[in-house]
């Protein structure tokens, strides 16, 4: 575990800069000119409209002080709709079904307690969270080794089950983003995904230093010691000798021929 842990932690970071880059890399093709000085192109935006056009795709998830401002916030948001679709829709409408069933049987005492309303929340968690398992699952299938279910979908179930508890201890009150770009979805379940990726920080509470460390550590226990498994399961199958660019396009190994041919011909 004491080798996993940072091994672990390197991953995640490769993964977040690879993203990173080939995302700067297509917003330079998307939009060559708003970048550039006004001097130069007269279709520059200032950076404050920049960022905001054209977000990185991550948000320092180093810095996240809860499980949910992590997922929520902090890390990319390429597949939130489709694991809202096809995770949160149909998580929230069988955990509002059996929340339904719950009330029919224990009525609730007070008006406003409805389980069904509860049950559609948190069935929409695990659901965002379920989908978003799978997706990781399948790409482990791709490579032709098979599955392996409880790892690595077994490790966002673990992400969804730690924001749900994190909303029954009350410790989600933290870190909220000021303004939503999508304030229709603000309330949306999310999981890898966010409603803007570069925003501004409140705390709705003014926790002691003290607190939010006891918050970052508690959400690299959460986040990171489970992914040692997921990582372990990705390593055994394979997913992480699978050649994304082909060599024959690589600009880094290009440099390196061009270098090779001037430094050992000339």
């Amino acid at each position: 575990m004491i080798v996993a842990i940072p091994l672990t932690l390197l991953a995640g970071l490769s993964v977040m800069n690879i993203l990173a880059a080939g995302h700067y890399f297509l917003t330079l093709l998307a939009a060559p000119f708003v970048w550039l000085p006004p001097s130069i192109s007269p279709y520059s935006l200032p950076s404050s409209i920049l960022k905001k056009e054209w977000p990185p795709l991550f948000d320092g998830p180093l810095e996240a002080i809860s499980v949910r401002d992590f997922w929520s916030h902090r890390w990319h948001a390429l597949f939130r709709r489709t694991f809202l679709i096809n995770g949160g829709v149909p998580g929230s409408a069988v955990g509002g079904y059996l929340g339904g069933l719950i009330n029919s049987i224990f009525p609730p005492a007070r008006e406003n307690a409805s389980m069904r309303r509860t049950g559609m929340r948190l069935g929409g968690v695990i659901g965002v969270f379920f989908a978003s398992g799978v997706m990781h699952d399948l790409g482990a299938w791709g490579v032709g080794k098979g599955t392996e279910f409880r790892s690595i979908t077994g490790y966002f179930l673990l992400q969804g089950v730690a924001v749900v508890l994190e909303e029954t201890l009350g410790l989600t009150g933290v870190g909220k983003p000021k303004a939503k770009a999508d304030k229709a979805s603000a309330s949306e379940p999310t999981a890898n995904g966010n409603d803007v990726v570069t925003h501004e920080m409140e705390n709705h509470r003014s926790p002691s230093g003290l607190y939010r460390y006891f918050m970052k550590l508690w959400t690299f226990v959460w986040v990171v010691l489970p992914a040692t498994f997921m990582l372990d399961a990705w390593l055994r199958r394979g997913v992480t000798c699978v050649i994304i660019v082909p060599h024959s396009l690589s600009p880094a190994r290009a440099l390196i021929r061009v270098w090779n041919d001037f430094a050992y011909t000339s």
